[in-house]
């Protein structure tokens, strides 16, 4: 059972990254061991490949904690979708990036968060910050089942 520490009631930012670090650790053993097939194969039609996968989550989970501490820049979200397959160590070393970036924020993120208005001015959405930490965590962890029946589908396919 995950239980936050007993840090100042304030300082949430530590607990809630450590749950995000673990996620993405696991995200890490479900990939590092697939060839390039692996990664890039599709179980049907307009279906998403676990590389393209990856980039999604490894763009989305920063991107979540950016809004969630007032930054209102939008990523590039297409590009997560239409860049080429990537080798299971360039999907590790974006895991590792994104991974250091929610350490940056973790020093930043309070109680305090969780009930700001965060605006998305190109998406033409402001939600509180409670909603943007659980959208982003549903979102992760919704992507990673994807990435591992899509990897179970692959070696059943096999």
């Amino acid at each position: 059972m995950e239980r936050m520490s007993n840090n100042d009631a304030g300082e949430i930012g530590p607990d809630v990254v450590a749950i995000f670090q673990r996620r993405l650790a696991y995200l890490r053993t479900l990939i590092e061991d697939l060839d390039q097939e692996a990664l890039a194969w599709q179980p049907g039609p307009d279906t998403t490949s676990i590389s393209n996968l990856v980039l999604h989550i490894t763009g989305s989970v920063p991107s979540g904690f950016r809004v969630l501490l007032g930054d209102t820049r939008e990523r590039d979200r297409d590009a997560e979708f239409s860049t080429p397959p990537l080798t299971a160590a360039e999907l590790v070393d974006r895991i590792d990036a994104a991974d250091r970036e929610l350490v940056r924020h973790r020093e930043h993120l309070t109680l305090a968060d969780l009930t700001e208005t965060r605006p998305r001015p190109a998406r033409n959405q402001a939600w509180p910050g409670s909603q943007v930490l659980l959208n982003t965590f549903g979102h992760l962890m919704e992507h990673i089942a994807q990435v591992a029946l899509t990897r179970q589908l692959y070696e059943q396919s096999r």
